[in-house]
């Protein structure tokens, strides 16, 4: 017999593994094909709720709580990356002035009068009252005049992707987006980025990029669902037994592929081999030790089945 999950085990802990399998098909009287089948759709259920996202405090990975915590992580981060024009918030105020005094600068007066015109710098209470006077005087010309003479010398800068407003979200987006050791996501601030953000033309483009990202939420997990569903059903007097099915979330099931199976079973000698493509992107598996999870999770849930069956015997022979 030979049996191979492919949920990062170490030959160690495989070799324990089988050792176990193969006990408890002697303890349990079932097949070994049984076994096998059952176990590994228990071990996808077990890798679906220990990838990321989990209910928030260490809960459950299978949960529409979960996914909310990973749809919330996502608005999190990239709320922190980008601003809009349009926002009234003081680092968007701060930043819009930074435009603002830029394109002045370098006489820039297309990206000037769009800034003054067209951002919520028109509905705010600035502290600075000559910049406050420029943009709320009507004549653009003299606006710009003032603001070219005013700002000749400020400290303004601007990132890499210029003074206006950005449009590139998912390549920032990419750049700006890393893993700690420890799995928590990082974001980088770009060198000569003001403030550490970056500027959109409205909120709506925000949302829209949030909405798109949060798609993907789920999206490392469903590899399990897929390779759980696909494979062969045990069978008890000739039934179907679904385990590990039951009570999982939709956003999991709803991306397909980026899972394998390969299943053979003889009289004497049974072969699977489960994998998941993508179940390690960004060391997310690794990174949690879900070989270890997996591992122990799969030997207490044996021991318990075992320990259950033989006080159910031993209740059975005494009540004879």
């Amino acid at each position: 017999m030979s049996f191979t999950v492919r949920a990062y085990l170490n030959p160690a802990t495989k070799e324990k593994f089988l050792k176990a399998l193969v006990q408890y098909s002697i303890d349990t009287h079932e097949t070994m094909e049984y076994v096998i089948l059952k176990q590994a759709a228990l071990v996808c259920r077990d890798a679906i709720n220990y990838t990321p996202p989990f209910e928030a405090g260490g809960g459950s990975g299978m949960t529409k709580q979960a996914e909310l915590v990973g749809n919330r992580a996502i608005a999190r981060d990239i709320n922190s990356i980008f601003t809009a024009a349009n926002d009234k918030s003081k680092a968007t105020v701060g930043i819009l002035l930074n435009r603002l005094s830029y394109a002045a600068k370098t006489r820039d007066k297309a990206t000037f009068l769009n800034i003054k015109n067209h951002s919520s710098l028109k509905g705010v209470s600035l502290n600075n009252k000559i910049a406050q006077g420029i943009v709320m005087d009507p004549d653009d010309n003299r606006a710009f005049g003032k603001a070219s003479n005013y700002f000749a010398h400020s400290a303004s800068t601007q990132n890499e992707y210029g003074a206006g407003y950005v449009t590139a979200m998912d390549e920032i987006h990419s750049k700006v987006i890393n893993k700690s050791r420890r799995g928590k996501t990082q974001v980088s601030r770009m060198r000569g980025n003001y403030l550490g953000k970056f500027l959109v033309e409205n909120k709506g483009q925000i949302k829209d990029f949030i909405q798109r990202k949060q798609l993907h939420v789920g999206r490392l997990k469903s590899a399990w669902w897929n390779v759980m569903t696909s494979l062969p059903m045990p069978k008890k007097k000739g039934v179907d037994k679904t385990f590990g099915r039951k009570n999982v979330a939709g956003y999991v099931k709803r991306f397909n592929g980026n899972n394998y199976h390969s299943f053979s079973s003889i009289e004497k000698q049974v072969n699977l081999m489960i994998g998941n493509m993508i179940g390690n992107n960004d060391d997310v598996a690794s990174r949690v030790g879900l070989e270890e999870i997996l591992y122990a999770q799969a030997m207490q849930r044996m021991a318990a089945d075992v320990r259950q069956m033989l006080d159910r015997d031993t209740k059975k022979f005494n009540n004879k």
